[in-house]
């Protein structure tokens, strides 16, 4: 077969087949090297299409890592981070729960993006609290003295830069929604990763199997948001140390009242930057708060922290105490940890 991988990968994803190992990496490799708009957008429709396949998932994630700019001497964190594209409205959970297992003393590095299937990414959120996105060479020292540090998606991994407005023209979940929660660039102790589909779930999981990551919990919340939820049971897929497990999970056996997807909507930046000082604050809506503190708590566990239980009376006494609300106080202050000091040190992009 002849013609450019990507031309060639195109065509076998059209026909319904699973791209060959070689083909992938070429094709991704061109994909994030050089494509033009319109072949991008081809590409990515034709997978979405035929469904990804986990070799193919693995193929764009080395690729991806190839071009990645890793910090250096990052210590170990867990993360909490979803595929995105549930189209639920809610408000950002992940983020939110990030900034509450941080404030127990966990330490989160929190990749995400700009919105790209929503109204307000995790990004637009940080920036618009005064927390900044870009430490550049500082990431490390950042998790160290606050626990906490947001990864830019496209300042980590550069080369999704150039394909950003592609993704937002096409309106719908692509490869790099699944890839996204793979690409996290310093060591995890444990991470919660979150699904909006059963296919997803098993793909990402089988993924994170073969990378031979540990303590992971795959999740796909009730109604198919990408997160646990207070709204319904969530189905929940563990990876640890080369074993794998399955349950589910029943908020309502930790005395959480059920909720509504309604309760759990966001809105635009303005409205989410209030819903998230609420919930860290311990005011506002329940449901959120709830939702917010079963996410927090998940990572907590995976990272180490004791059981569920346990893990849900740390949360709960953060946000009680105020250590929640005063640890994204603390976030939004300026920092000698940028050199070129400003209030938000913000990637331009």
């Amino acid at each position: 077969m002849t013609g450019a991988p990507l031309h060639r990968a195109t065509k076998e994803l059209t026909a319904g087949r699973t791209l060959s190992a070689d083909l992938a990496d070429a094709a991704f490799a061109e994909l994030l090297d050089k494509s033009s708009e319109a072949d991008t957008a081809i590409f990515l429709t034709a997978l979405a299409h035929k469904g990804t396949h986990v070799d193919e998932l693995l193929a764009a994630l080395r690729a991806l890592q190839d071009r990645a700019i890793a910090p250096a001497d990052a210590p170990s964190c867990i993360d909490i981070v979803g595929t995105g594209g549930d189209h639920s409205g809610s408000v950002n959970v992940s983020t939110i729960s990030a900034i509450l297992a941080s404030a127990v003393g966990s330490t989160v590095a929190k990749v995400g993006n700009r919105a790209a299937t929503s109204r307000c990414g995790s990004a637009d959120l940080l920036e618009g609290l005064g927390v900044p996105t870009d430490y550049g060479p500082h990431i490390a020292d950042r998790l160290r003295r606050h626990h906490f540090a947001f990864l830019f998606s496209r300042a980590v991994h550069p080369s999704l830069d150039r394909l950003a407005s592609v993704r937002r023209s096409l309106g719908f979940p692509t490869i790099f929604n699944q890839l996204g929660p793979l690409g996290n660039p310093v060591p995890l102790a444990g991470a919660i990763i979150g699904v909006t589909t059963p296919s997803d779930q098993e793909l990402l999981a089988e993924a994170v199997s073969r990378l031979g990551r540990v303590n992971t919990w795959i999740v796909r919340g009730a109604d198919g948001m990408d997160e646990l939820t207070t709204t319904g049971v969530a189905r929940v897929l563990t990876v640890s140390t080369g074993r794998s497990d399955r349950f589910v999970l029943d908020p309502a056996e930790w005395g959480m009242a059920p909720a509504t997807i309604g309760e759990l909507a966001g809105g635009n930046l303005a409205t989410n930057m209030v819903l998230t000082r609420n919930a860290l604050a311990g005011k506002g809506s329940h449901a959120i708060r709830q939702t917010c503190a079963l996410n927090a708590a998940a990572a907590l566990h995976v990272g180490g922290r004791g059981d569920l239980d346990t893990c849900l009376s740390l949360v709960s006494d953060a946000i009680a105490s105020g250590a929640a609300i005063d640890q994204l106080r603390r976030l939004s202050q300026p920092s000698t940890d940028c050199p070129e000091e400003n209030v938000t040190c913000i990637s331009t992009r």
